[in-house]
């Protein structure tokens, strides 16, 4: 099984220097992770980006703020195999938090060489994992992990089944009893949220359907946030005006939209 890794310094302050030089690791994913900027991605041409998608052995998925540690070994991935790595700020203040922050890998059952087949399936653990949603591409690398935290190797069974282009398992949306707008219910369900929106900002779909939460008696700032969360809403996506890509909306920033939108949503209803 393969595993890519980059022989250029590990500086986060200069990531274009790692689009080339990528070759399959000669060594043991343990000692890779530790001390090399790494991928569960092989290129073509040992060149990183997208477009030269060779094939991925590996699923990997990265904890920030969420899931702690001990629950992920002990519960969560107590019956798989897997690895999981600390990164730099695991345990640290960042952005005044203090969290469990570690990266998860996990083979999958077979190899993947479709680049569609590849992006479906990180989506598709992500979103059942809850990890963070940005680590989906076929670009996306690593710097190298702080420890090695814990190492389980089981069977077969243990291993993550590839999700094959328009498999993915549809996710049930929680609406805590409560019956929404049909065009709040569309935007949460939709595979492209960014077309249903009048100006062509994720920000402003957050704060639309939040307000329509309130007017809803949704009120509380973490129900909406998980809502929104189990959408596609806060994803990368390809601007419809510029055609550029463009990053999903980390948790921080959702937060503070959300309790926007909520405010006004509280503001329409008392009107």
């Amino acid at each position: 099984m393969d595993f890519s890794i980059c022989n250029a310094a590990a500086d986060a302050k200069k990531p274009w220097s790692f689009a080339g030089g990528w070759a399959p690791m000669k060594m043991g994913i343990k000692e890779a992770i530790l001390r090399f900027v790494w991928s569960p991605i092989v290129w073509k041409d040992g060149y990183r980006k997208s477009d030269n998608f060779s094939h991925a052995d590996y699923c990997v998925l990265d904890f920030d703020d969420g899931l702690r540690l001990t629950d992920a070994i002990e519960r969560t991935f107590c019956d798989m195999n897997f690895l999981i790595g600390t990164t730099k700020s695991h345990g640290i203040e960042k952005q005044g938090l203090i969290a469990d922050r570690y990266r998860v890998i996990i083979p999958f059952t077979r190899r993947i060489t479709d680049l569609n087949e590849f992006c479906s399936t990180m989506r598709h653990y992500v979103k059942f994992f809850d990890s963070d949603n940005t680590c989906i591409d076929a670009a996306r690398f690593y710097f190298p992990c702080k420890t090695i935290a814990s190492v389980q190797i089981l069977d077969a069974e243990g291993c993550l089944e590839p999700i094959e282009c328009g498999n993915v398992q549809k996710v049930e949306f929680k609406y805590y009893g409560k019956k929404l707008p049909k065009w709040i219910d569309e935007l949460l369900k939709s595979d492209n949220p960014i077309e249903l929106s009048l100006n062509g900002s994720i920000n402003s779909i957050i704060f639309r359907v939040a307000a329509g939460l309130a007017t809803c008696g949704i009120t509380d700032p973490e129900q909406q946030f998980k809502m929104i969360k189990q959408s596609k809403i806060t994803e990368p996506f390809i601007c419809p005006r510029t055609k550029n890509k463009k990053k999903g909306t980390n948790d921080n920033e959702l937060i503070r939209v959300i309790k926007n939108g909520i405010e006004r949503g509280k503001k329409e209803m008392s009107a």
